[in-house]
């Protein structure tokens, strides 16, 4: 990203070193304390995979879509059109880097991280008994 912004080589490999390191960490931190709701924690860890290393095509984006996806589908309404620019912009990626010059799919990226790791736990109801009466 920072070299369709211009950015020097050394300057790029600076910026992916802190990414590898801050999305290292990170997945540390999302595992390491059991309970988290899977869901979220699922579309973190596969948004995180992406910042991790230095290159990405656009099939190693499927799984993060897919996590964006499911997040659209089970998160509260308002936050559901987030998601779902989130699981559309994947797809659109190579597009819209085309058309600017620019690659932004690190920013949706630490979008959806931060996103899915804000996700409020979903309280699971068990389902009703119907009794026969």
């Amino acid at each position: 990203m920072l070299r369709s912004f211009g950015a020097g080589l050394h300057l790029a490999l600076a910026g992916q070193c802190v990414s590898t390191l801050s999305s290292g960490l990170l997945l540390w931190q999302l595992w390491r304390i059991p309970g988290r709701p899977a869901l979220p924690r699922m579309a973190a860890t596969l948004a995180l995979t992406m910042l991790f290393v230095p290159y990405g095509y656009l099939y190693d984006l499927v799984g993060f879509s897919i996590g964006m996806a499911a997040l659209c589908v089970a998160s509260s309404p308002g936050r559901q059109p987030i998601y779902a620019a989130l699981w559309l912009f994947g797809g659109h990626s190579a597009s819209i880097a085309s058309l600017t010059g620019h690659v932004l799919m690190p920013i949706a990226l630490a979008l959806a991280v931060f996103m899915a790791w804000t996700e409020p736990a979903v309280p699971q109801t068990p389902p009703h008994a119907h009794s026969p009466a």
